[in-house]
């Protein structure tokens, strides 16, 4: 994972040019003036510490972010290489040694309880004893998992929206914390099951007949697409910038001719989790 730091721009001097619609700064458009009259809208991660926008700028034709004296911004997630950090009107935002402990002591917010749903039926099957100690052990793990992973998938999303340090004041946690169940998160959604490699193997064998892999990148594939694996074409996985996890040219390699068995599914998920 890229290390990033927390910036502070000081608007006031800086190389932005008011007369702009847009600030610019490590790759991101920090604040716009989409017309004349309307106020400046901010980038997620960004937020004005100082001073503030003029509620108008520029003309009609040509709006502007306007008047940027003693405007400060305070950005996270900064790629820590990013050549930006090197403006004379940017500085690192550092926590101190203390403001980190707190944050990694803090209490956990109380929370609300949470119902998770009982298979009793399932269970009524395996008999007393069976029954009894999985109600006790197995299930309660599980459900430990599922509302584990509920948190992760809650973190994840505030922190797409918000940045990891804007998702840790939304929560009351630490932006440790927050980092840790994003990191969770997306190793548990990129994790390829065998279910995944059935389907796979079924949609091939159904386009089989119709894809040409050698026209336009036209075979399935497994995909990460927006925190969840899809089966899809490669050149549509392609198009929308999506990562292709495992394609079904190498799991016909893998088969070599022969049908795909549930042991192969298990162990070719494994294999490609492992890489």
């Amino acid at each position: 994972m890229t290390p990033t730091v927390t910036a502070r721009i000081d608007l006031d001097g800086s190389r932005f040019d008011r007369n702009n619609p847009t600030v610019e700064y490590f790759g991101r458009t920090l604040a716009h003036r989409p017309e004349r009259d309307l106020d400046v809208s901010l980038h997620h991660t960004a937020t004005l510490t100082q001073g503030e926008f003029a509620r108008s700028g520029g003309s009609e034709r040509y709006p502007a972010v306007g008047d940027t004296d003693h405007i400060i911004l305070e950005v996270t997630d900064v790629p820590a290489s990013h050549p930006d950090l090197n403006d004379p009107n940017i500085t690192l935002v550092e926590e101190s040694e203390e403001q980190q402990e707190a944050e990694e002591e803090a209490p956990e917010p109380e929370q609300a309880p949470v119902y998770v749903r009982l298979d009793t039926d399932a269970l009524d099957a395996l008999g007393p004893v069976d029954a009894y100690e999985a109600a006790t052990t197995v299930a309660i793990n599980q459900a430990k998992e599922q509302v584990a992973a509920y948190a992760d998938a809650i973190a994840y999303r505030l922190a797409v929206e918000h940045g990891h340090r804007g998702a840790a004041r939304e929560l009351g946690v630490s932006q440790r914390a927050v980092t840790d169940r994003v990191h969770r998160h997306r190793d548990r959604t990129k994790r390829i099951t065998p279910d995944h490699i059935r389907e796979l193997h079924e949609e091939h064998l159904a386009h089989s007949g119709q894809l040409d892999r050698s026209r336009d990148r036209c075979f399935m594939v497994l995909a990460y697409a927006d925190g969840q694996i899809i089966t899809c074409l490669a050149h549509t996985a392609d198009q929308n910038g999506w990562t292709i996890l495992y394609s079904a040219y190498d799991l016909d390699s893998w088969l070599d001719g022969t049908d795909l068995t549930d042991g192969d599914a298990t162990q070719l998920a494994q294999e490609v989790n492992s890489e």
